[in-house]
């Protein structure tokens, strides 16, 4: 029940703030979401080097959740015009090559086995969850930007609620049986299935004039981030698990670490701006 009040006390403060970001504070090409994102960013991938330390492998502390960072601004910069379009492609790999390189000058003070450990450690804290989390940004390059983050925000977040409340109203004979999380059950993943392909549905109907699909296709929509928010959940569950931790933090009110509270967000967000891409944004 504290759990539940924590949640509720989080999401009463979350939702207007998202609405804040998504639908009243809009200039320069939604700045100040990038600006929160690359924050949020960077925290992540500060826990995701706490998790990689926990499990006995080479992370940084301060450095790559920096850069972490910078990958969302870069990716605001592309969409603003200021940058080229192959921007964020091009500081990815300048960051990935200079971990390379970290690597060839680590290996002449430490074991040569411990080095391919250590580069995919590296990468691992500087791709996740900022990589993932920078298609949040780019979602502000879509026609109808305002409207489309209100949409992925009020399917995702609904996703999640439903499906907590609903697994645990149910009977845990329901539970699905997997190793990364074993408290999920059938009825809340069904359950957050539907909450998001009817918010999805629900918002095409209210506002045709921004979302002017077929209803069936924008169920289609709410089907595919329904999916990308279970994996995203069940993904970071498996990363905590193999650290041997419940929550990657204890920063977020009821939910955990950042991680905890942005797993869902960072999986659905390139889905969701690749389905509007291909249908023309």
């Amino acid at each position: 029940m504290v759990a539940f009040v924590k949640r509720l006390i989080l999401t009463a403060v979350a939702l207007p703030a998202v609405y804040l970001l998504s639908a009243v504070l809009t200039g320069y090409h939604h700045l100040a979401m990038a600006i929160v994102v690359a924050v949020v960013m960077g925290g992540g991938a500060a826990e995701t080097g706490a998790l990689l330390r926990g499990a006995g492998q080479a992370a940084s502390r301060v450095l790559l959740p920096v850069l972490s960072a910078t990958v969302p601004l870069v990716t605001y910069l592309e969409i603003a015009g200021v940058l080229p379009a192959e921007a964020t492609l091009l500081w990815l790999a300048l960051l990935e090559a200079t971990i390379l390189v970290h690597a060839i000058i680590a290996a002449e003070r430490q074991p040569l086995a411990a080095g391919l450990p250590r580069i995919a450690a590296l990468s691992a804290e500087l791709l996740y969850p900022a990589l993932l989390g920078s298609f949040i940004v780019r979602i502000a390059a879509l026609d109808g930007a305002s409207m489309r983050y209100v949409l992925f925000f009020c399917a995702v977040f609904g996703n999640d609620m439903s499906a907590y409340l609903a697994g645990r109203a149910v009977s845990p004979r329901t539970a699905l049986g997997l190793k990364a999380s074993p408290g999920k059950t059938g009825v809340g993943f069904a359950t957050g299935l539907v909450v998001a392909v009817s918010v999805s549905v629900g918002f095409a109907a209210v506002f045709p004039q921004d979302f002017p699909y077929p209803l069936w296709l924008m169920g289609l929509v709410g089907f595919l981030m329904a999916m990308a928010t279970f994996a995203g959940d069940l993904a970071e569950s498996a990363i905590k698990r193999s650290a041997g931790v419940k929550d990657s933090g204890a920063i977020m009110l009821g939910r955990g670490g950042i991680l905890d509270s942005v797993d869902s967000l960072v999986m659905t967000a390139p889905v969701y701006y690749l389905v509007f891409r291909i249908l023309g944004s």
